[in-house]
């Protein structure tokens, strides 16, 4: 017992220092300019008082704002305070994914094997805090707690569930949504066969949703945030955007390509359910088993059609492990054969080796693939906030050094100007380090952030975007970076605005012609 005890703190020591040096090694190797900035840029617009929804447009989960803002509070406004962020919930979910393995009864140095997979290829992707992975993250912990809840009955379980999924929620709109619906399901089914006994188990569920949305309507409440626009922009304009994508959506071999290795980690979990299936007499007790391996196998089709929504990169490659460890626990308990446990372990080896190569060391999620990472420079030359951080983007690969200079000229600029202005741009470290205290009217700047004129809800965006110029007193717009039309849809074709390119990469609208 007492060895035992000793194993588990040496495989948590272990999992806590790597899944957090892995996250740190990514996070300061190059940056993809808008999804490496962007939290860094909502966190500092906290500290100088802008709040989500309410000073700025945002269809993303203001969760990472503010939890950013609370670690810029601690560690100050730097890179290392914003990486530690992804590297702290890298380690989260990596000793979940250990306490989870152990808990359905995986033996320790197995439950350590699959949980070291997890810290390989989940916040050391990006390296940085991004929407998505914290939205993935917290349904991982929700989809864990009720697959917990369901084979131990436990009420801190179903809890737990609820409150993370509400958490992934606003962190972003899906996959929450969808597991939402996948609970309701299993609320109806856990009713019919437990009934009475169930009654504790779904109302720890609905305690943990009403404890989180008060956590997160306090926070709403002290920052004065709107629920108008809360609506509009969190709800009602994305489910705009997920209409369209929907029907976009292509089922096709690439699909099954893509995704391979995650379905071939859950088809010792189908043997499984036809073990139970081929068994004639077992005890109602067991259909929890039953129940948790269809809800797992649920659970991998609404991550995999999430991800297909999202339509970026592919993020879900961390369930690879978890999957592998339950398949690996069940074919222990039903069938023991070795050869499937060797397959097992061989496909996470296989699986951690490609996409640790592949995102962390080449991060092709970044966009990185193609740089050559030794001219990387220190970005501590652009400002001290960033030192430590090798500089190297995707949009001058060939020479960093002249994109650092080119934004040192940019810098000096915009601190000249002492009119009150705005910053647009994918460069969105910029604002802190010229200590920019106005917020632009945007959390960020791209074909989705931002309605097209076709959309229904440009009217409430522009409305939206004047109403902040005028409060604020804005006479001039920057744009740094690649040109932003959007503000010319704004402004009716740039009729009343002036352009002046003041360097290469910096152009200044001035508006102060323009009926706001």
């Amino acid at each position: 017992m007492i060895n035992q005890i000793k194993d588990k703190l040496v495989y948590i020591f272990l999992l806590t220092l790597i899944s957090i040096l892995i996250t740190f090694y990514s996070g300061y190797r190059g940056v993809l300019p808008l999804d490496s900035f962007l939290i860094f840029n909502s966190g500092y617009n906290i500290t100088i008082g802008y709040f989500p929804f309410k000073d700025y447009w945002s269809i993303t989960g203001p969760i990472l704002d503010y939890i950013q803002y609370l670690f810029f509070l601690v560690f100050k406004i730097n890179w290392f305070s914003y990486v530690l962020h992804a590297a702290i919930f890298n380690f989260i979910i990596t000793i979940f994914t250990y306490y989870f393995l152990c808990k359905i009864g995986l033996k320790n140095y197995l439950s350590f094997l699959y949980s070291l997979g997890t810290a390989f290829l989940v916040y050391s992707q990006t390296g940085t805090p991004f929407m998505d992975h914290h939205s993935f993250i917290f349904s991982y912990l929700s989809v864990g707690f009720l697959s917990l809840g369901i084979l131990y009955r436990k009420n801190s379980f179903w809890f737990f569930s609820s409150f993370f999924l509400t958490l992934s929620f606003f962190s972003k709109q899906i996959p929450s949504a969808y597991f939402l619906i996948l609970s309701v399901i299993l609320i109806i089914l856990w009713l019919i066969i437990f009934r009475k006994d169930s009654l504790k188990n779904i109302f720890s569920f609905l305690f943990g949703f009403i404890v989180s949305l008060s956590l997160v309507f306090f926070v709403f409440l002290m920052s004065e945030i709107p629920i108008e626009n809360f609506i509009i922009q969190y709800i009602l304009y994305p489910l705009s955007l997920g209409e369209e994508r929907s029907n976009n959506l292509r089922f096709d071999l690439n699909l099954i390509s893509q995704f391979k290795l995650i379905y071939i980690s859950i088809i010792p979990l189908f043997l499984s359910i036809l073990y139970f299936y081929r068994k004639k007499n077992f005890l109602k007790n067991e259909f929890k088993n039953l129940i948790f391996l269809i809800f797992i196998i649920f659970t991998s089709f609404i991550f995999i059609y999430a991800q297909m929504m999202t339509k970026n990169q592919i993020l879900i490659f961390g369930l690879i492990p978890l999957y592998l460890g339950i398949s690996h626990f069940y074919n222990q308990n039903f069938f023991n054969k070795k050869i499937i446990s060797t397959c097992l372990i061989t496909i996470l080896l296989i699986s951690v080796s490609k996409y640790h190569l592949r995102y962390n060391y080449s991060k092709n999620f970044m966009d990185l693939d193609k740089v050559n990472f030794d001219l990387a420079v220190d970005a501590n030359a652009l400002d001290k906030k960033l030192s430590g951080l090798k500089w190297i983007t995707p949009h001058y690969k060939d020479n960093p050094k002249k994109e650092i200079k080119l934004l040192l000229e940019a810098k000096q600029l915009l601190k000249s100007d002492s009119s009150n202005k705005i910053l647009i741009t994918n460069y969105q470290i910029m604002p802190s380090i010229i200590e920019n205290d106005l917020a632009s009217p945007n959390k960020w700047y791209d074909y989705l952030s931002v309605p097209s004129k076709k959309n229904y809800f440009f009217k409430d965006y522009k409305i939206f975007f004047k109403k902040k110029l005028k409060e604020n007193k804005i006479k001039n717009i920057y744009i740094l970076g690649k040109k932003i039309t959007y503000i010319d849809n704004i402004f009716e074709k740039n009729k009343c605005i002036s352009y002046e390119q003041k360097t290469e990469i910096l152009l200044k609208a001035n508006i102060e012609k323009c009926n706001l």
